[in-house]
């Protein structure tokens, strides 16, 4: 069973400030990665894990422009559902 991802306003910004962070170039790859791993959450929700401070978290990894990145999403789950609540740059680089 699929679940839903929806995204928070302040999931946006963070989303947003961490993309406008990256060089011009990178920046669409970026969008169609972070769609990418949202896709793969909604269609596997235990890839979630307890992180940092005990936060809920999703982390991704991904390539633009020969960088390689290290992202999390910030999440709460519930039966149907998961909610980001928060993009950052991933504490765990061995995912």
């Amino acid at each position: 069973m699929a679940y839903a991802v929806f995204i928070t306003p302040q999931a946006e910004e963070d989303l947003k400030k961490m993309v406008e962070s990256l060089d011009k170039g990178r920046r669409l790859d970026v969008y169609n990665v972070v769609e990418k791993a949202l896709d793969r959450l909604a269609e596997d929700p235990t890839l979630v894990r307890t992180g940092h401070l005990g936060r809920s978290t999703y982390d991704f990894r991904f390539e633009a422009g020969g960088t390689h990145y290290w992202w999390a999403a910030v999440v709460e789950r519930n039966v149907a559902e998961v909610v980001v609540t928060q993009f950052c740059r991933s504490r765990n680089a061995i995912l």
